[in-house]
């Protein structure tokens, strides 16, 4: 009889975009108490691969999941670049689009793989 491995803990990261001033306003708050940090995303090269589901490919959990793969597997074995220690970061590009009822939600996402 097989068991299943033990979950491992990970960590994920949700980030908005700000101004100074709001960055600035928030960064005084005192959010790290509450378990909030604050980190600015690293200038740097990054390949970026666009995800978008249409109606043969409606499901954004699959299209993402290939679109890693293809990054890690076969595009930068094709390159020169290797990685950088930074994270992949996702960008979802439709975040309150609002859509006539009855229409589905074309999703789209952007995919950053962080390069040396």
């Amino acid at each position: 009889m097989h068991s299943l491995p033990q979950a491992q803990p990970y960590h994920m990261d949700i980030g908005v975009s700000l101004d100074e001033a709001t960055y600035s306003r928030l960064a005084s708050t005192g959010l790290t108490q509450e378990g909030i940090d604050t980190n600015i995303i690293v200038a740097g090269r990054y390949a970026k691969l666009s995800v978008t589901t249409d109606k043969q490919n409606s499901n954004i959990n699959v299209l993402l999941h290939a679109g890693v793969d293809y990054l890690y597997r076969i595009w930068l074995n094709e390159q020169l670049y290797s990685l950088r220690n930074s994270p992949l970061m996702f960008e979802r590009l439709n975040v309150g689009q609002v859509v006539e009822p009855g229409t589905e939600l074309q999703q789209a996402v952007d995919i950053y793989l962080p390069l040396q």
